[in-house]
């Protein structure tokens, strides 16, 4: 796993996603103090290696039309779906496009940007 104190902060947030919740990338950004890091939050998590064998629960990150993105060595948006599915989600296929079902988010601290005073 990455060493960077950067993508710690992001799993640490990631960890605290509850069972059966989805957060989006942009939301896990901003609880770290990256409002504009919704692309860094995608990069931690393809860094991520072993996702099976992960503390990290990785499968509850979504992006924000809640599409399952995923793109990793390791997992796709099938092994996403399967995670999310075993936390009690329903998740269908529109359009060639895995979807997760519900309109409830995570309810994510916002943290102020980082470098702010």
């Amino acid at each position: 796993m990455p060493k960077s104190p950067l993508y710690q902060d992001i799993y640490a947030a990631i960890r605290t996603i509850p069972f059966g919740e989805v957060a989006s990338y942009s939301q896990v950004a901003k609880s770290v103090g990256l409002p504009r890091g919704a692309q860094v939050v995608g990069w931690a998590l393809g860094a991520l290696s072993g996702l099976e064998n992960t503390d990290i629960p990785w499968w509850r990150v979504i992006n924000a039309k809640r599409w399952l993105t995923i793109t990793n060595k390791q997992a796709g948006p099938a092994d996403q779906k399967l995670w999310l599915e075993k936390e009690g989600r329903t998740v269908t296929e529109k359009e060639g496009v895995f979807v997760v079902d519900g309109e409830d988010w995570w309810d994510a601290p916002v943290v102020p940007p980082r470098g702010a005073f």
